[in-house]
């Protein structure tokens, strides 16, 4: 059990880390998980207590930073919340076998994704104000769906249209990820432990492991070396994940 908490704590500081610096940080945390025996709703539901830790860490650090501004907080928040709220439920509709093939595909559209779309948002700069209109506000609410189901890369959706939408620099634009990733996560942790899913000892000694990695990930994002070191980590740990997936199923487990 001992060993199990602390590879629990090494994969919250990883988990954190990641999240906080751009994406995929679920990716890893939930087949390493589901490792270790958890079942797959029980899996997703452990999950979301170090994020909530980690991207709480991440946002002090960042208000320190005088990332946020209020109206716009609000309006980010809105339909992420109220999309996260309906993806909560859902979670708890699909079942097990559903879940676990969601799970598997959304590790390997991650890993499709480094090499496509989130290199460019990491890379692209905007001469152009910061905006928000209406299709900003409705891709906003479905990825609040997507992160209150499972949770896996929606922060590099959110980044998405932080970025290639509203136009956010890609500081500011973490900054809102990682609020939007304490209230949309918090929401998901009180319905999925009334269902009796939260594996709290797991839970808690990843949450203490992500509120070091999202601390670090908020400090090194400030640094004009972060976009490319993110892209390379996120390559190295997705690479893992797939060769993990791949062995696994080569045994049939």
């Amino acid at each position: 059990m001992y060993l199990e908490l602390l590879f629990a704590i090494a994969i919250g500081v990883l988990s954190g880390l990641l999240n906080t610096l751009a994406s995929g940080g679920s990716a890893v945390a939930l087949p390493l998980l589901i490792t270790l025996g958890l079942a797959p709703a029980v899996a997703n539901a452990t999950n979301r207590l170090p994020i909530v830790f980690a991207y709480t860490a991440a946002s002090i650090t960042f208000h320190k930073a005088g990332l946020f501004e209020r109206g716009l907080v609000l309006r980010v928040l809105t339909p992420t919340l109220l999309g996260g709220a309906l993806g909560a439920w859902l979670a708890d509709a699909v079942s097990i076998r559903n879940l676990t093939l969601v799970i598997n595909v959304a590790v390997l559209v991650s890993l499709i994704l480094l090499f496509t779309a989130i290199k460019k948002v990491l890379m692209r700069v905007f001469d152009e104000p910061s905006r928000y209109r209406w299709q900003e506000a409705v891709w906003l609410f479905l990825i609040g769906i997507w992160l209150g189901l499972i949770a896996i890369d929606g922060a590099t959706y959110l980044l998405m249209v932080l970025i290639l939408g509203m136009r956010l620099p890609l500081q500011k634009a973490n900054a809102y990820k990682a609020l939007v990733g304490v209230a949309v996560n918090a929401v998901a942790v009180v319905l999925f432990t009334r269902d009796g899913n939260m594996n709290w000892p797991l839970a808690g000694a990843m949450a203490v492991g992500s509120l070091l990695g999202g601390h670090l990930g908020a400090k090194a994002s400030l640094k004009p070396w972060a976009k490319i070191w993110t892209y390379r980590l996120l390559i190295v740990v997705m690479g893992f994940e797939v060769i993990h997936m791949g062995i696994r199923y080569w045994h049939g487990i």
